[in-house]
This record gives structure tokens, sequence and C-alpha cells, in this order.
């Protein structure tokens, strides 16, 4: 994973969600299609239990919300990494506080 700077989409994983989810919405995809397509593209990380895995589905999950699209399934993922303690390096998560908050204020409606 590169990273940058403590800010959530400061690695290339969280970039490359945020610009393909991005580009399949462009594209004339529907919600659940793109969402399909970047869960069978990143299938690799799953079931691993690394940051990686964390990381892809907070990404995906503030993107879907961003644009006001987010799914239960994403935000099930999402929340429980949240309530788990997102295992990102320490820079990360103390940057993205505010934005677990935040999520984890919104998401849980």
């Amino acid at each position: 994973m590169g990273l940058w700077s403590p800010a959530l989409f400061a690695s290339d994983l969280a970039c490359d969600i945020r610009a393909d989810y991005g580009i399949l919405l462009a594209m004339g995809k529907t919600d659940q299609e793109a969402e399909d397509m970047m869960i069978q593209y990143h299938r690799d990380l799953f079931h691993t239990n690394t940051p990686d895995e964390q990381e892809f589905w907070i990404a995906l999950a503030v993107c879907e919300w961003k644009r006001g699209r987010l799914s239960q399934q994403v935000k099930t993922i999402a929340l429980h990494y949240l309530e788990q303690g997102w295992d990102l390096p320490l820079g990360i998560f103390l940057a993205g506080k505010k934005i677990i908050a935040n999520a984890k204020r919104l998401w849980k409606n």
C-alpha cells in the first residue's frame, strides 16, 4: 500500500477505489453494478484480515455515501470495521478520527 499522508484517501488503494468507482458511475453503471464490479475486482483482498481489506470497505463506503448511494451491504461491513477499531497505521487513524466518528454517527441510522 502506497501511503503519502495520514488522510483517508492518501493511499494508492483508496485513491484507486475513489477513481474507479467514479469512472464506473460516469460510464452509466447503476449503483449496484458499480458496487458489484468494485467488489469483484478487489476480491483478492477479502478474508485476509489485513488493513487493505478494511481500507477497501471503508473507502468504498465513503465514496458511496458522498454520492448518496451507500448500500446496506457496504455500510454494514464498513461499520463492522469501524466498530473494531480500523487496523490501519496510527497516522491514518488519528487523521481520520473525525471522518470515522461522523461515519459511525451518520451510518448507524
